[in-house]
């Protein structure tokens, strides 16, 4: 009975305590948010320089290539990672408890990850459009690994992936600074994100990492110091502000004398006490990357990371890299282009490979057997290429082989353009690990052999034969190469002598001009140069700049616009001359040009980029240029009259408008839920609500876990209210008018392992309630007194 009135009256000072807390007038309200986080406004800016480091640096390597846009599709994880942190930070600084700063979280990030994602994809107009645009792409991701099992373009749920992981580490990190006062909880995860990131990439990563370093290290010493100053508040010790100025200086200098001397060694040594392990951790790492990319390839890439997928955007940018990429060894036959993808349909921006079809052959069978480059017959006009290539960082299943592939040694798929069509990409069923190698004989257009292909071999008339199937690669509309293009095609056209104005004239021509004409200029950063709305071709006719990709486009673009038949081809150069006849392929080396259709020969390559860049010159460019050969009886290409009355081009004809770019990919003629070989498709329904299903069950328990293992923010009293939650839940809450003491024996009679860690708990509230110091924040042994409160309530439900 002695004890109520005391009890009475300690409630009635608690009461009084946060009624004048909650009494701030505005002033002081505006005061108390300048004055900033306990841990400084310092510890904001090294947090987000810390997520900005390493949003940027996953960035810099282009994993996932380019969107609609010309940017890198991570171009949005800095952002996200810096923006997480901020929300963390504010969560961090909210008296709201863990649930709620968990669910807030979760949905703040969800619909920022979808929406940055849906815009690195899709350059629809509007938000529900991208939104849609990115779930068509999961449907097509889910279809072509979970369904067929075969290796997809579509880079969206790696984005969402990457963009989930992005926002809960900013979240994780702000929230272990802000509210446990614990640089461990953001240097951790943010580091080994960045070093596996440093270790997979493909060029230096120096600058962000001593960034982070320098960050992480100042960030530990300002939340030591403010350790510190909590001790010293507590123990009444004056003086602070002066020995924490002093602390942060000589703290900081010292971290830059570290950092100095730690480049000037690594620059001077190169860590040689630890070079034998590095390469191997390398390879482990490249081994991780190379099976990822086996799985999925990035959409729309810029060229230089060894994969051709099947839609290729022209990009802004062309890195050139140094890494080697393979080595090949074409014994006495000399250098050869190493073609890997060609494209037949362009809509303004983008390449494709439309109407494609799959053909599975056996290792040493018949590669082109059923196909319109079959060559059997016609061996004249070819060279035989025997190439043995060794896989140092080849990714995916793709192969580089001669043209006119006719031999591999081992399984293959051929992707072909319509059934029975000309070779697209020639695929192993495998994909080549590093140090694989396989070796594979084409038959190639004999361009270096004085006895070899003429320019009278291609002028000579052909027997006729079914050439529908060259319609959509003979004719362009404006909507697609643009006015200007269509003009200076026909303008190239009239200029040319009347002897010159046969297909391979023509695209000879076209190619000199481009290659010898000084008001063309070879550059891989064309960033803001093209206008809105303007077409590649139009483009580079305007600016006359441009890399290989332009190059390559326009050319493509006026040919057909001269009913020219031909297409857009990507590979890589001839590589640089080793010992022995070895040619080494590095990144540097990838490229892209046009072929042009002949009756009597096939394919016939034409490279258009100016061989000014190092690069291209290392690497083994070259124009084709065909002896003139015999004469031979012909009929004139054209008729001999007057050239303007008699121009093809005046049966051009109006424009049509571009088709929608729904009529881009292949006809449905399959019947509903049968897998045929063509290369898109979307899946059933019932399959995206089981794959819905699984990740909102995932989701849930994810919740579930991070609920459970929530700890207290920076106030005692969080940690008190938590364990009474939790205890009322279990039916052991306490009654109104007990004290936190009164209570702690009750509860400690229950649990009686608890009852030391209880009076913890309890006497920090009190004090909290009584003696409150400003921002204080639970100790390192409230903390862990409250987990093992919370442990032993948990294993008393187990128990009941």
């Amino acid at each position: 009975g002695a004890v109520r009135p005391v009890t009475s009256v300690a409630g009635r000072v608690t009461a009084a305590v946060e009624g004048a807390s909650r009494g701030r007038t505005p002033a002081l309200r505006v005061r108390h948010w300048l004055a900033g986080p306990q841990q400084g406004w310092s510890s904001v800016l090294l947090l987000v320089v810390m997520l900005g480091a390493t949003g940027l640096a996953i960035d810099e390597q282009r994993w996932m290539g380019v969107g609609p846009g010309g940017t890198s599709q991570t171009g949005m994880l800095p952002l996200l990672m810096v923006t997480a942190g901020i929300v963390g930070i504010v969560l961090a600084c909210s008296q709201l408890g863990p649930g709620w700063v968990d669910l807030i979280a979760a949905l703040v990030g969800t619909a920022t990850g979808l929406l940055l994602a849906a815009t690195a994809i899709s350059d629809a107009p509007t938000i529900p459009g991208q939104l849609r645009d990115l779930n068509e792409s999961l449907a097509r991701f889910l279809h072509d690994v979970l369904v067929t099992g075969s290796r997809t373009t579509e880079t969206s749920a790696f984005l969402v992936t990457v963009s989930a992981l992005a926002w809960t580490s900013g979240i994780f990190a702000a929230i272990s600074v802000f509210r446990r006062s614990n640089a461990m909880g953001a240097i951790v995860p943010l580091g080994a994100m960045l070093l596996l990131e440093i270790l997979a990439a493909d060029r230096p990563q120096d600058l962000w990492f001593v960034v982070f370093a320098a960050a992480s290290l100042l960030l530990v010493l300002r939340l030591d110091l403010e350790d510190q100053r909590e001790r010293w508040a507590r123990s009444r010790i004056a003086g602070g502000q002066l020995v924490g100025g002093l602390f942060l200086r000589g703290g900081a200098a010292a971290i830059a004398v570290m950092l100095a001397g730690s480049m000037l060694l690594a620059a001077a040594v190169s860590s040689r006490s630890l070079a034998a392990a590095f390469p191997q951790l390398d390879a482990v790492v490249a081994e991780l990357v190379a099976n990822l990319d086996g799985v999925v390839g990035p959409a729309n890439g810029d060229g230089t990371n060894g994969d051709f997928p099947d839609t290729r955007s022209i990009a802004s940018t062309w890195q050139q890299g140094n890494q080697l990429v393979f080595t090949a060894d074409p014994l006495d036959s000399g250098p050869h282009y190493w073609p890997v993808a060609a494209y037949d349909t362009f809509d303004g921006r983008r390449w494709r490979r439309t109407d494609t079809t799959t053909q599975t052959v056996a290792a040493n069978g018949d590669l082109l057997g059923s196909s319109v480059d079959d060559v059997s017959g016609r061996e004249g006009a070819y060279d035989r290429v025997d190439a043995t290539i060794t896989s140092v960082s080849l990714r995916g299943i793709q192969l580089p082989a001669p043209q006119n592939p006719v031999l591999l040694d081992r399984a293959a798929r051929l992707e072909l353009m319509g059934d029975g069509g000309t070779l697209q990409v020639l695929e192993a069923s495998d994909r080549l690990g590093i140090g694989d190698r396989y070796t594979v004989s084409g038959m190639e257009p004999a361009l270096s052999d004085p006895d070899g292909l003429t320019v009278s071999e291609l002028l000579a008339p052909d027997a006729a034969e079914d050439d529908t199937w060259l319609a959509p690669l003979s004719d362009v509309t404006s909507a697609v190469a643009g006015e200007a293009t269509i003009d200076a095609a026909r303008s190239f056209r009239a200029g040319q002598p009347r002897g010159r104005r046969d297909p391979y004239h023509l695209a000879f021509d076209l190619q000199q001009w481009f290659r010898t004409d000084p008001s063309f200029r070879y550059d891989t950063d064309l960033r803001g140069l093209c206008r809105g709305g303007e077409t590649t071709s139009d483009c580079l006719l305007r600016t006359r700049v441009g890399f290989c990709q332009q190059y390559a486009t326009t050319m493509a673009m006026m040919l057909r616009a001269l009913h020219v038949p031909a297409r857009y081809v990507e590979g890589y150069l001839p590589g640089r001359p080793a010992e022995l006849g070895t040619y080494e392929v590095d990144m540097s080396a990838a490229h892209a040009w046009v072929e042009v259709w002949f009756d009597s020969v096939g394919w016939l390559r034409f490279d258009p980029t100016p061989g000014g860049a190092p690069s291209l010159v290392d690497n083994g460019q070259v124009a084709t240029d065909l002896p003139v050969g015999e004469p031979l009886a012909t009929d004139e290409p054209f008729p001999t009259g007057d050239p303007d009355a008699t121009d093809p081009l005046e049966s051009f004809g109006p424009l049509e408008t571009e088709p929608p770019m729904e009529s881009f990919g292949p006809e449905a003629s399959a019947a509903p839920g049968i897998v045929t070989g063509t290369s898109t498709g979307v899946p059933p329904a019932w399959l995206l609500l089981l794959a819905g299903g699984t990740g909102l069950v995932l989701l849930a328990g994810v919740l579930g876990l991070l609920w459970f293992r929530r700890l207290p923010g920076r106030e005692p009293e969080r940690a008190w209210r938590g364990i009474v939650a939790l205890a009322t839940r279990l039916g052991m809450g306490p009654r109104p008018s007990q004290t936190p003491y009164e209570y702690t024996v009750t509860l400690s009679r229950v649990v009686p392992a608890a009852a030391r860690d209880l009076r913890v708990v309890a006497d920090a509230k009190v004090e909290a309630s009584y003696a409150p110091v400003r921002g204080d924040r639970a100790s390192r042994p409230l903390l862990d007194a409250y987990r093992r409160v919370r442990l032993r309530l948990l294993r008393l439900l187990l128990r009941r």
